[in-house]
């Protein structure tokens, strides 16, 4: 025992006689692990992101999406991007024909069709740029999105190409202020 009590004064004495070679390898020391703990907490936090992310489409469904990659002349600035000379490029690789096959598939529980594009909208004197999203009745029974006020549009307003919107709440606030958007008409 005296020769534990002995090395414990000896290690004492070598920490204080070297005051500043002390406090720097304890504060290297205590940034070393400050800085795992912290990578680790980083990593955990943005898988739980992640996974939240995921939860939110709901872990079993599938986007399938196509996309045209611009032209030769579109992407070296060439006629392609210039109004009126532009080519219109039809998208011949989705159709609803595909999606009414995968309806059929046994173990599909639902399936709709989308479009995305830009476009500006106007209500009275308020424009804004906005992404459309346009897709069957079906969206509403399958994505876990809940609409604040007001409904999800039907199948016999969305075959009737009735003109009805379901805003998202920047867009809405945007167009309206405080004012209620229910039966008010926009312009797209």
């Amino acid at each position: 025992m005296s020769r534990l009590i002995r090395i414990f004064f000896q290690a004492v004495r070598a920490l204080t006689s070297n005051m500043v070679r002390s406090t720097l390898t304890t504060l290297g020391i205590i940034i070393g692990i400050a800085t795992v703990i912290m990578v680790f907490s980083i990593g955990e936090g943005f898988k739980s992101y992640i996974t939240s992310q995921i939860e939110n489409f709901g872990t079993n469904t599938v986007f399938i999406q196509t996309r045209v990659p611009p032209t030769t002349k579109a992407r070296n600035g060439g006629p392609a991007n210039n109004g009126p000379q532009s080519t219109v490029i039809a998208i011949t690789t989705f159709k609803n024909k595909d999606i009414e096959d995968i309806k059929r598939l046994p173990n599909v529980n639902g399936v709709y069709g989308a479009v995305t594009g830009q476009k500006v909208v106007s209500y009275q004197n308020v424009t804004k740029n906005a992404i459309i999203f346009g897709a069957s009745p079906a969206r509403f029974d399958i994505d876990r999105g809940k609409i604040e006020t007001g409904r999800a549009y039907n199948e016999a307003e969305n075959a009737a190409a009735a003109q009805v919107a379901v805003l998202g709440s920047d867009i809405a606030k945007d167009l309206f202020g405080q004012n209620d958007p229910i039966n008010k008409i926009i312009r797209v």
